[in-house]
């Protein structure tokens, strides 16, 4: 994730992701917002738990994006 800073990215975990644990994601979620941050681009990075499992929800990322472009 830090790779791609500044650029704008939106992760998002279920919370039932056998994958990608939640609370591993929490904790990685912090470490790159402080690169965020850091770069002073905080709003660039936006990351979201939701109910369900490894999927793509899309129910708030698609419309961070769009905000972004405008």
């Amino acid at each position: 994730c830090k790779l791609i800073a500044p650029r704008p990215l939106f992760v998002e975990v279920g919370k039932a992701d056998e994958m990608f644990p939640v609370d591993g994601a929490e904790r990685a979620a912090e470490k790159v917002a402080e690169v965020y941050e850091q770069l002073g681009r905080g709003e660039n990075f936006q990351f979201e738990i939701f109910d369900g499992g490894h999927e793509f929800s899309g129910v708030n990322s698609l419309d961070w994006l769009r905000r972004l472009q405008m």
